[in-house]
């Protein structure tokens, strides 16, 4: 959202065109050679990639690929709740931060062995909160399920 959004909008060129991960590698997704399905995961919608820059269905379609099944969070894309990992909230009010993240966590579907999620800082704060179940970035979640088999 920042280097697509904001620099251009305060006046910062930018050689190219920036795009996240999801969109370049989704419309792929059906190609990839997929030799170690991950187990059941929900997905956690970052708020700059979701609500800032409207991307909720790329990152979806790379998971499903990845995993054997996925299953959504109550409240999920534009109604996805803060995990508190930004706008240095983390910093500012850690009490608050770890609180929003423990709270995103209890709505958790039951049937979701682990969590995937878009944002290094939404995978940082959830993962904090939450030492029983796996939080995993979408890239790493990828990088586990195209690996070799074990």
């Amino acid at each position: 959202w920042l280097l697509r959004d904001q620099y251009p909008a305060h006046g910062v060129p930018l050689k190219g065109r920036v795009r996240h991960l999801s969109e370049v590698l989704a419309p792929r997704a059906a190609r990839l050679p997929v030799q170690r399905p991950l187990p059941a995961a929900a997905y956690h919608d970052p708020c700059h990639l979701g609500r800032r820059l409207g991307i909720y269905e790329e990152p979806r379609a790379l998971l499903a690929r990845a995993a054997a099944a996925t299953v959504e969070f109550p409240d999920n894309r534009a109604a996805a709740a803060c995990c508190g990992a930004g706008g240095c909230v983390p910093q500012t009010l850690p009490a608050a931060a770890r609180a929003m993240a423990t709270e995103r966590l209890a709505d958790r579907p039951a049937e979701a062995a682990l969590i995937v999620t878009a944002c290094a800082s939404c995978q940082g704060a959830l993962s904090a909160a939450s030492p029983d179940i796996p939080v995993l970035d979408l890239l790493e979640a990828l990088d586990q399920a195209l690996g070799p088999p074990t």
